[in-house]
């Protein structure tokens, strides 16, 4: 990789946020490392290709690499795009490799021989998109029936008896793993089988969770179906059609359709509405693109709500109350007779046994004074971004952290870890990558076929610890984690039980036995003077009590 040849000066500049810390936790690890890794270029080199991955589409990015490549790499990569140069000295001028780094990141010949001769992972080619058209037809499905679990049925068989009521709402609640999807869009195909002309609106708030229902939708029509009908995609930059008619599943994201349907330019019925991830149903432009579906507003519209947490926070609170009204006070889920729900799902090993083993640092926290005024008006009751960023930046709880993960890297193949900011998820991949561990971080500017080749190489085992901020919450399917790390400090339930969630997919349903969690405890002064309850709440996922 061209990354080798930056002088190491440039290498510590670009890496400078993390050098001292990621010096000094090694040093604690291995106190008897002679060489400083101010002084390892080649793990320096590795470090700054791992934490740069979605800089190599930047012409100027590319431009500081070629411009310190070897001579006979920078003639061969001309050779394979088909530049030509006159003599070795305009091939080391500094115009003339600006000029080759200048093309077009892409599904190209350039981008290809970019990462073949420079010897750069496959995965940096981007993937051709796959093109959706808004509307597709769906043809009448010949599949036979493919039954339900026991306790998806019992929740469909309820969800029928109130679905064709007309005005009605009700929360579906499901623990994430339990299959509130696969369940959902039985009752979707139900609720289309009885009558031709039905349009179903399914709302979410991420693509990839759109992309998801698109996929589910298509495996459950295609075992009970009746008639063809036309799926709609309404995300991204997907074109909204004019008029919508005839049997239809619309799935649509409330950032895109909630300004055009306000503004009357969007005519949308929905005889049902689906609302994914329902615990946010509440915030303005969700609660609004319901209101304005039209059938919403005429009080014909049937609303359904899934997800795993029906409420906001831990504590009694009017944006739970609101939660509750929503949803005229009904929910439906499981209801096993002498023990919960969670317990009853690990006993039919739809979900996985949860070894609990927290992680208590000891450190105390105390949030300044504007730090508990930001944390009261926050929507989610969470804590502020500057009270995170110095728990992030704390060496002494980043080294107990790095800890654990190098004892859990010895019982586990597949270990995913929620960093407590952007910032630390980067700094404990590099660690685990200066050890010598197959680590890589994930964030929301990871190019997307990134993303899918790093799911791809962790569902293989190639891939050892995934790091991630932000992104692997929801719409993550990796059945096979066997250790899930929580080092973000949460007061949100919802937040909580969607990390919780990654791990919990049991063998009845292609996961695992079991799963360790570790989540890391601090001791952060709150307003009721301990450790926040939130992993109170989830007591019943845990098998041992620690």
């Amino acid at each position: 990789m061209l990354n080798q040849f930056l002088p190491i000066g440039k290498l510590h500049k670009e890496l400078n946020e993390f050098l001292e810390s990621w010096n000094w936790i090694l040093g604690q690890i291995n106190p008897g490392t002679t060489v400083s890794l101010f002084q390892d270029k080649k793990t320096l080199s590795k470090l700054h290709h791992s934490l740069n991955i979605g800089k190599y589409s930047s012409v100027k990015f590319r431009e500081e690499l070629i411009l310190c490549a070897p001579d006979e790499k920078i003639i061969e990569f001309v050779k394979k795009i088909d530049v030509q140069y006159s003599s070795l000295s305009e091939v080391q001028t500094e115009e003339f490799r600006k000029k080759i780094a200048s093309f077009s990141w892409g599904v190209n010949n350039e981008t290809k021989m970019f990462v073949d001769v420079f010897e750069y992972p496959s995965y940096l080619i981007p993937q051709e998109i796959e093109k959706f058209t808004s509307i597709e037809d769906l043809p009448k499905p010949m599949n036979p029936y493919k039954q339900l679990k026991e306790f998806q049925s019992e929740i469909y068989f309820e969800a029928i008896k109130h679905v064709e009521n007309a005005n009605t709402r009700f929360l579906i609640q499901l623990p994430t793993g339990a299959g509130k999807t696969r369940t959902a869009m039985e009752i979707v195909s139900t609720f289309l089988n009885k009558k031709e002309g039905r349009q179903v609106v399914w709302l979410a708030d991420r693509s990839e969770l759109c992309e998801q229902a698109i996929e589910a939708f298509n495996n459950a029509w295609n075992h009970i179906g009746k008639y063809e009908l036309k799926i709609i995609r309404m995300w991204g930059d997907m074109e909204l059609p004019e008029k919508i008619e005839g049997t239809c599943f619309v799935v649509g994201m409330y950032q895109k359709i909630h300004r055009p349907l306000k503004n009357g330019k969007l005519s949308l019925k929905g005889d049902l509405i689906i609302a994914d991830e329902a615990h946010n149903v509440l915030a303005p432009t969700h609660e609004e693109t319901i209101l304005h579906l039209t059938d919403f507003q005429i009080k014909q519209s049937r609303v359904i709500g899934l997800t795993a947490t029906p409420g906001r926070t831990t504590s009694e609170s009017i944006q739970n109350e609101q939660l509750v009204s929503f949803f005229n006070d009904k929910i439906i889920g499981i209801e096993p007779t002498n023990q919960g729900p969670i317990e009853y799902l690990q006993g039919k090993r739809v979900l996985a046994r949860c070894i609990h083993s927290p992680l208590k640092t000891d450190i105390k926290y105390t949030l300044t004074q504007d730090e508990w005024k930001k944390l009261a008006k926050s929507f989610e009751n969470e804590y502020p971004d500057e009270f995170i960023e110095k728990i992030a930046n704390d060496e002494k709880r980043n080294l107990l952290i790095t800890l654990k993960l190098l004892e859990l890297s010895s019982q586990c193949k597949h270990i995913l870890v929620f960093g407590t900011n952007l910032k630390q998820s980067k700094l404990l991949c590099g660690i685990l990558i200066a050890l010598g561990y197959s680590a890589v971080h994930v964030d929301g500017d990871s190019p997307p076929n990134y993303r899918k080749d790093v799911v791809r190489k962790f569902k293989e085992g190639e891939i050892q610890f995934i790091l991630n901020y932000g992104v692997f919450t929801a719409g993550f399917d990796a059945p096979n984690i066997d250790a899930v790390v929580i080092t973000r400090p949460t007061r949100s339930i919802v937040l909580y039980g969607q990390m919780i969630g990654r791990g919990m997919r049991g063998v009845e349903i292609g996961g695992t036995e079991e799963f360790q969690l570790v989540d890391v405890i601090d001791d952060i002064i709150t307003d009721h003077g301990g450790l926040d309850n939130v992993y109170e709440y989830f007591s019943d996922y845990w098998e041992n009590q620690s």
